[in-house]
């Protein structure tokens, strides 16, 4: 009887230890991103997010959580031939598209289209660095500061794309006719 009690313990310890290993591998991108955002200490990446773009995320986290599991779908969905090519593009402008609207829909934010085109890049590229960061996109640890490096100027690229518009001055009918 007494081999029994001794080996419980063991056998408790054991089954709480492997849940905790279960419970590490198994956190979802938005358990990841609100531990990100609760210990900016332990943020490990690379983006400069600002009181605001937190805020952003923090909302979004709040009235459409489904965006983060697209995101994460996307960009498996992108890298799963372990390359980022120009047919991976459609899906990611449909990403940036998604959090631009969401960010123009914000009432109880007064943002311009670059600060919108900003706030859609910054966000888009957090949440690709923490998927690979925590291994929710597999990428070999070699590889993994090209792979964001290109990344981020795809996502630059279509981000860009939404401002592009603005930029292009051009003159009314009566202007071009007598000007």
């Amino acid at each position: 009887m007494s081999e029994n009690t001794e080996t419980e313990p063991v056998k408790t310890i054991s089954t709480d230890a492997s849940n905790i290993i279960v419970d590490t591998i198994e956190k979802t991108l938005i358990d990841i991103i609100k531990n990100s955002l609760d210990s900016p200490k332990l943020l490990k990446t690379d983006i400069n997010l600002t009181p605001e773009v937190t805020n952003i995320i923090k909302k979004l986290l709040s009235i459409t959580p489904d965006t983060f599991s697209d995101i994460e779908k996307s960009a498996n969905q992108i890298i799963k031939d372990n390359k980022i090519d120009s047919s991976d593009i459609p899906q990611l402008i449909i990403l940036v598209q998604r959090i631009y609207q969401f960010i123009h829909s914000l009432k109880d934010s007064k943002l311009d289209t670059n600060k919108r085109s900003e706030y859609t890049a910054t966000i888009l590229k957090f949440i690709i660095q923490l998927l690979v960061l925590h291994g929710k996109i597999k990428i070999e640890e070699d590889k993994q500061i090209e792979f964001l490096k290109n990344v981020g100027i795809l996502i630059d690229s279509c981000v860009g794309l939404l401002s592009f518009p603005k930029s292009l001055k051009t003159k009314g009918c009566i202007k071009k006719i007598f000007g």
